[in-house]
């Protein structure tokens, strides 16, 4: 029986040991012919409610050769400091909502959207105090977006919601999210898919020293990027039929459309207004506009609902140059500042910070 143990042990021992030499020479392949230029601990998890969220107090970040940031989430999953639910006496609040251009990804906390448009804000001088909350998290589209406004977002008691759209892939994510589909009309309003990616990454998350693996291993990045791709072939692939996800654009469309729609009624029940910040692909100032801007601004016009285009500030040459970064596409500093400047002239043009204040 000893030595029936003894064997086991010394197989289990030689197999480790050859697992984990392996592992070594793979990474230091890795390193030598095709070394990580990208590499992340994501923050985000699935949720059932929203789809995807931020986890409470979790630490992650983004290395790449363009830009190398921490994310660091407040207790109640906000890339930002820490805001109470009840807004305080005397002070007026924006909640921004949106992907990874809201968020953030390739800059400081303190140099996103919405603290920059804070910072104007509060440079005004006026009675009223102003908070702006980042509400932005990364690869979501505008069903998490209202889900998460009516699971948690309201409770913020907003003046302001500034909704940031991806034209590049915010049609697509809100039809293979699951999380709401058009019945005979009707939003209707599910739990969110989970794929077997996301139960991995549930959880991987939990292993010490995770973050720490994954800023130093360019083995594990591989990994975690061809599971995440796998993650978003699943939930494509619930949707998708015969014929395609290029032919799927008229039910992307009239789904999306029906989101914001409801997000801007959810947003005037609360006596709160929704601004609809237009984001453009970023390609080059040569290329042909884009069709799916012109017919979203002529849905948004047609709705009354209020909305700022950045296409001629993103298509221009000095857009393209000094505004994103090159090879990642995100707003650097310069473009968060940009768009936190032309947001804020909109919002005094169309006279909604000044409504705000007169309503307190």
């Amino acid at each position: 029986m000893k030595n029936a143990l003894k064997n086991a042990l010394h197989g289990f021992g030689l197999a480790l040991a050859a697992l984990l030499l392996t592992v070594v020479v793979l990474e230091c392949a890795l390193r030598v012919a095709r070394p990580a230029k990208y590499r992340a601990v994501s923050v985000n998890v699935w949720d059932p409610d929203v789809g995807t969220r931020q986890v409470p107090n979790a630490r992650g970040f983004v290395r790449c050769p363009e830009y190398d940031i921490d994310i660091v989430v407040n207790s109640s999953g906000l890339r930002d400091r820490e805001f109470p639910y009840a807004k305080p006496t005397g002070t007026l609040r924006i909640l921004t909502l949106g992907d990874s251009f809201v968020c953030g990804y390739g800059v400081t906390a303190e140099e996103t959207l919405a603290k920059v448009l804070e910072r104007r804000l509060v440079s005004r001088g006026d009675e009223a105090a102003w908070e702006v909350l980042n509400g932005g998290v990364g690869s979501t589209g505008t069903a998490h977006q209202l889900a998460y406004f009516l699971h948690d977002g309201w409770r913020y008691e907003p003046d302001l919601v500034v909704l940031g759209f991806f034209i590049g892939n915010d049609f697509s994510d809100n039809l293979f999210s699951g999380l709401y589909t058009l019945d005979g009309g009707e939003l209707t309003k599910h739990t969110a898919p989970r794929t077997g990616a996301r139960k991995i990454q549930a959880v991987t998350r939990w292993i010490p020293g995770y973050n720490t693996f994954f800023a130093q291993s360019h083995l594990l990045n591989v990994i975690k990027r061809r599971v995440s791709r796998l993650h978003y072939q699943r939930l494509q692939s619930r949707t998708t039929r015969s014929e395609g996800a290029e032919n799927l654009f008229p039910e992307m469309r009239t789904l999306t459309y029906e989101l914001l729609w409801r997000l801007y009624g959810e947003c005037e029940d609360r006596a709160s207004t929704l601004v609809v910040l237009v984001i453009p692909v970023f390609e080059t100032a040569e290329a042909a506009p884009d069709p799916r801007v012109a017919d979203l601004l002529l849905f948004l016009s047609e709705k009354g609902i209020p909305h700022l285009d950045l296409t001629p500030v993103f298509a221009s040459p000095e857009g393209q140059t000094s505004l994103v970064y090159p090879l990642d596409k995100h707003w650097n500093a310069e473009g968060h500042r940009s768009v936190a400047e032309l947001l804020y002239d909109f919002l005094e043009d169309e006279f909604l910070l000044g409504a705000a204040e007169e309503s307190m």
